[in-house]
């Protein structure tokens, strides 16, 4: 018995391969549909992300925009930092040189104004033994006697005000001195360049008044002294 198909030799290949023929062609149709539907789908997705790669590039260029930027701010910073420990050497260094040179010619004009009232005269001497011997009490100087002595001798202080005179001016140095050390600590910790210059000027007037105040010390402690000597050269 034959059992194989029975094929209608006389039929085209269009009515073959029919709807009518074969049932599984309206599912290849059904699948086609579907693949070109999701082929639009993954072309759109294709084109987001072809979007986000070019925005990652553009965000990339950008940081390494910025980081080229950092790097220059950081020499910047390094630089301007080198700058200010610079100047403030300098500034130091040129205060240490303007307080030696004040030092020294003090120091001359000094030796002169004592040299100049420590050699008196004759009868300066005799005047001030004159004076001395006058006093109820020779063993003992009283403020206003020695007030009149440091008038004869044209010594410009009080001795009654000596002591108070160089306290308070021990205290305007302690003053001054901390002050300057703040403003130099304030440079030397933050390392700000413009700070650096800002405070330059006010420590310079400190380094200035601080040595005003010590001269005067100085003198004060130097004049009296002279007063002593020509009290106890006179005994």
């Amino acid at each position: 018995m034959d059992i194989s198909p029975q094929v209608d030799l006389k039929r085209t290949p269009q009515q073959f391969f029919s709807p009518q023929t074969n049932p599984m062609t309206s599912q290849i149709s059904i699948l086609n549909i579907q693949l070109q539907q999701q082929h639009k789908i993954n072309q759109t997705q294709r084109m987001q992300l072809q979007e986000k790669d070019h925005e990652i590039i553009n965000l990339n260029t950008q940081l390494i925009a910025f980081q080229e930027q950092l790097e220059d701010k950081q020499l910047d910073y390094k630089r301007l930092l080198q700058e200010n420990q610079n100047l403030i050497l300098e500034i130091e260094q040129k205060n240490t040189n303007i307080l030696t040179l004040q030092n020294e010619k003090f120091e001359v004009e000094l030796t002169k104004k004592i040299d100049q009232t420590q050699f008196m005269t004759e009868p300066q001497i005799q005047q001030t033994s004159i004076h001395l011997s006058s006093l109820q009490s020779p063993s003992i100087v009283h403020s206003p006697d020695l007030n009149r002595i440091c008038e004869f001798l044209n010594v410009n202080i009080s001795a009654d005000d000596v002591i108070d005179h160089i306290e308070k001016l021990n205290y305007q140095i302690d003053n001054l001195t901390e002050n300057l050390n703040l403003a130099l600590d304030r440079v030397k910790a933050t390392r700000d360049y413009e700070s650096a210059k800002a405070v330059n000027d006010v420590v310079r007037e400190v380094m200035k008044e601080d040595f005003s105040v010590r001269v005067k010390i100085r003198r004060a402690i130097e004049e009296k002294q002279v007063v002593k000597d020509i009290y106890n050269s006179v005994q």
